[in-house]
């Protein structure tokens, strides 16, 4: 079958599928020394090493809405190679533990090597701070100027009308970058779009363009708001 040349692109849906048919590539890969674990969901793996023997994990996780995530060891005993565990970039406070060990702390933008002897029922923890964090835009990027990006952890933030209650196009953020890790309020609603951190803000709403119009801003009282944002996704 051969698509009419208006639609021989490769975009939404045929890249969904794509997608997804690559995912667990994404998620897993492998060198000559082991495992690589790229991304964090709930998943197995099932992996022949170059030494012939079998090694495979089971991953277990709330991510991205929690930050905890368990792997557990199941294949050949006595199995030694390396599992490289991906800590983030924003990601500042990780720690990894394998079994009843200590903490180990580890850089965010960069691979934990896990290099050990594996047996049946080892398990790793990985647990990842997820703080609120703020971006600004640069000044010199006009039609981005004077706005914001929230995020936590892996996933960006924003207002929905329906949501926040207020008008979305006069919200206005009061804090700073370095305030919002403090000051950001999660409150995780498990009867919300199945499950999801609610981060409520402290805001103003702005003057409306009717109040501009008719040249009203002297007489305009801020209104304090709580704006409340929900993952965009």
């Amino acid at each position: 079958c051969t698509l009419p040349q208006i639609n021989r692109t490769t975009c939404c849906l045929p890249n969904e599928i794509r997608f997804f048919g690559a995912l667990p590539e994404y998620i897993f890969s492998y060198d000559d020394e082991g495992i690589y674990i790229n991304l964090y969901t709930s998943a197995t793996i099932n992996h022949t090493l170059t030494n012939g023997k079998k090694a495979g994990f089971i991953m277990e996780t709330g991510y991205p809405h929690g930050g905890k995530i368990v792997i557990r060891y199941q294949g050949d005993p006595a199995n030694e190679f390396v599992l490289r565990v991906r800590i983030p970039a924003w990601c500042q406070d990780a720690a990894v533990k394998i079994n009843n060990g200590e903490d180990q702390k580890v850089a965010g933008g960069s691979y934990c090597e896990l290099n050990r002897t594996w047996q049946e029922g080892d398990e790793i923890t990985l647990t990842l701070a997820l703080p609120v964090r703020m971006a600004i835009s640069p000044d010199w990027i006009e039609y981005t100027a004077g706005q914001a990006v929230i995020s936590r952890g892996p996933l960006v933030y924003c207002l929905d009308q329906d949501v926040t209650q207020v008008p979305v196009e006069r919200a206005r953020l009061t804090l700073r970058p370095e305030e919002i890790t403090d000051k950001a309020k999660v409150v995780w609603q498990e009867d919300f779009l199945d499950g999801i951190n609610v981060i409520t803000l402290d805001g103003l709403l702005a003057p409306s363009e009717q109040q501009i119009r008719k040249a009203e801003l002297h007489r305009y009282q801020p209104e304090a708001v709580s704006l409340k944002l929900i993952p965009f996704y």
